[in-house]
């Protein structure tokens, strides 16, 4: 179905439940400690009990066999991924026309099948993307029960294979492996060809490899998915230079059939339409300028990328835009105090060069526009703001160095963590004048997490669901979330499941 992601087995209706087993890479019917999908599906609802009942009790006596086959993907190209195929389908089909015979009449199971690669999967961001979406899949296949059923094949990759091991048996021991059949891919993006071979088997790939900014290489991955002619394609990326550079590479994305939405995840993503919904709240007018203030404690529980990222971006100017003009300011300058509400309170924060600055201001035509950020304890905010001003800036632009500062740095930062939390919150605040009287007027949408790997993860694997639930509603090219969500609709769906964990989500006006 076109713009609609049909989301649980029709078997789960009526009482019926599924039965599965658990088969070992021989083929042996015994349980392993990393299980291994198996679909021995529970009879059609029409059937009556003890028919159920009974196939169930067939299934599970049949010894389950496995052979690889070359998968297909939605565009009709043969793929290598493996799929397992279980022997008691034959009942099924048994059963089927036995129900057939006796005049039941049958519900028609849709079933939607897709492989979903998250890059970067063993890192912090991507194993939580890994698990969010998991969970994700799972929450909507309860929630729409009768529309057919979901199944996502997880491929968490990277390079670490001992760490890809822990990710997929944690998602094998939390996952309904009838929804979910997660597996570890080892790969280094960075090899072209592998990686194109590996994207050419996929319907959608999450791009959670950072930091995205200073590469040498940019939008690689991006590269990729076009020459694979990858489906989807979504990223977390937190830099203007390497947005900006995907966004210019819209008509070759358009031309390959790909759609591509670039700097998903809380922020930005989440704040991105948070922005457009908070401009939506003022009356009578538009909105004239739109800030971002961003709290996370210590790295949020993020991470040694986290915390590069950070180093990474006081080494660049930070855009804002100031009366209708573009203006670069210092890095870490200009601060303020910002109350977020919630446990959070007031901070300090300061201005940081983020995309989301330039995509909401062309989107919503704005004066102003500006981005700020602050941390905790309070001497990590004198530590960054210090930092662009003692430190080379082509120290800072070295990611090698950057790399090993984050690597010194996190220990100390890791206790701090583990004092203050690792707590994240957002504030963004529209601003405009009514019509007539031109009377000021201000909208403020906050948000508040416990944990910014969580929330993360949360967000962006929300951005993957819907950008599989749209479909070919979502036209090939390169998008910014607003751009890509931009109806009502969509945007109020996305949001809904990008804020389902968060302590706190409220507006003011």
């Amino acid at each position: 179905m076109r713009g609609t992601l049909a989301t649980v087995h029709s078997v789960y209706t009526s009482g019926s439940r599924p039965g599965y087993g658990v088969v070992d890479e021989s083929g042996e019917g015994k349980e392993t400690s990393v299980r291994m999908a198996v679909v021995c599906w529970t009879a059609p609802v029409a059937c009556d009990v003890s028919r159920r009942r009974r196939y169930v009790r067939q299934c599970r006596e049949q010894i389950c066999t496995r052979r690889r086959v070359g998968s297909t993907r939605s565009d009709g190209r043969a793929g290598n991924l493996a799929r397992t195929q279980v022997v008691g389908a034959r009942h099924m089909m048994t059963l089927n026309e036995e129900s057939s015979r006796d005049g039941m009449q049958q519900e028609d199971c849709n079933r939607h099948e897709y492989k979903v690669l998250v890059l970067g999967g063993t890192g912090r961001v991507g194993a939580s993307t890994a698990r969010k979406l998991a969970a994700l899949v799972a929450r909507k296949n309860r929630e729409h029960p009768g529309m057919g059923a979901t199944k996502v094949t997880l491929l968490v990759a990277g390079r670490n294979q001992d760490r890809g091991a822990r990710v997929v048996e944690e998602l094998c021991r939390d996952s309904d492996p009838l929804l979910v059949e997660p597996r570890f891919v080892s790969i280094d993006y960075t090899n072209t060809s592998a990686l194109v071979e590996l994207l050419e088997q996929v319907d959608l790939v999450i791009h959670t490899a950072g930091p995205f900014q200073q590469r040498l290489e940019r939008c690689e991955v991006l590269r990729a998915a076009v020459q694979a002619r990858t489906r989807y394609y979504i990223d977390v990326c937190d830099d203007l230079s390497h947005s900006l550079l995907a966004k210019q590479m819209h008509d070759t994305v358009a031309a390959a059939g790909v759609r591509a939405v670039v700097s998903t995840g809380i922020y930005p993503g989440v704040s991105n339409l948070m922005a457009i919904d908070a401009a939506r709240l003022l009356d009578h007018g538009p909105a004239e300028a739109v800030q971002f203030s961003y709290f996370t404690s210590g790295t949020g529980g993020a991470g040694a990328t986290i915390l590069a990222s950070t180093f990474l971006l006081l080494s660049e100017d930070a855009l804002t835009y100031k009366n209708g003009k573009e203006q670069y300011v210092y890095p870490a300058s200009q601060v303020e105090t910002v109350d977020f509400a919630g446990q959070t309170g007031r901070r300090s924060v300061y201005v940081l060069n983020l995309p989301e600055v330039f995509s909401i201001r062309e989107k919503l035509n704005l004066k102003d526009c500006r981005a700020k950020f602050g941390t905790e304890p309070e001497i990590w905010n004198w530590l960054l703001r210090a930092t662009p001003r003692i430190v080379p800036r082509k120290y800072l632009r070295n990611t090698s160095f950057i790399r090993a500062l984050s690597e010194l740095s996190l220990p100390a930062v890791r206790f701090t963590d583990a004092i203050f939390g690792a707590r994240t919150s957002m504030r963004v605040d529209a601003n405009g004048r009514a019509g007539g009287d031109g009377t000021a007027q201000r909208a403020s949408i906050f948000y508040e997490h416990d944990n910014l790997e969580e929330c993360v993860g949360t967000a962006t694997a929300a951005f993957a669901w819907h950008m599989l639930a749209t479909g070919d509603n979502l036209r090939t090219g390169v998008w910014w979330p607003e751009e890509a969500f931009d109806e009502d609709t969509s945007r109020e769906a996305m949001l809904a499941d990008a804020v389902y964990d968060a302590a706190m989500y409220r507006s003011s006006f």
